[in-house]
C-alpha cells in the first residue's frame, strides 16, 4: 500500500509491481495444482523439487511476458487516456467509450469550477 497506492502518481510503481503480482499468482496456483498431484496428468509422480522448479520457472516466464508485453501496452493505454492518476480513475469509474469518458470529464471539470 505504501509503495503504490499512497504515491502522488501510483501508475509507474504499479506497473513495476505488476509482473511480481502475476508471477506470485501463477507460481502459487501452479504449485498447488502440481503438489496435490493430479494423477490423470502424472503430477503425482513428480518429486517435490521438480514441482518447485517447474512452478518457479513458469512464474519467472510469466513475469517476463508481463514485463515485456503487458506493461508496455498498459502504459500506452494509460498515456492515451491522459496519463495521470485522475484520468485512470475516471476511466475505471465511468467505463464506456472515449467519447463518454470525455463528456464525463467535462462534466466533472464544470462541477469543480462552480465550487
Amino acid at each position: 500500500r505504501a509503495f503504490i497506492l499512497h504515491k502522488a502518481d501510483p501508475v509507474p510503481n504499479g506497473l513495476r509491481a505488476l509482473p511480481v503480482f502475476y508471477a506470485c499468482t501463477v507460481g502459487i496456483n501452479l504449485f498447488s495444482i502440481m503438489y496435490t498431484g493430479a494423477p490423470l496428468l502424472g503430477f503425482d509422480k513428480l518429486p517435490l523439487w521438480g514441482t518447485i522448479l517447474i512452478s518457479v520457472g513458469c512464474a519467472v516466464f510469466c513475469a517476463l511476458i508481463v514485463w515485456f508485453f503487458v506493461c508496455p501496452r498498459m502504459k500506452r493505454k494509460i498515456e492515451r487516456c491522459g496519463g495521470g492518476e485522475n484520468s485512470l480513475i475516471q476511466t475505471w469509474r465511468f467505463g464506456g467509450s472515449s467519447r463518454e469518458r470525455e463528456a464525463s470529464q467535462r462534466g466533472l471539470e464544470r462541477g469543480n469550477q462552480h465550487r
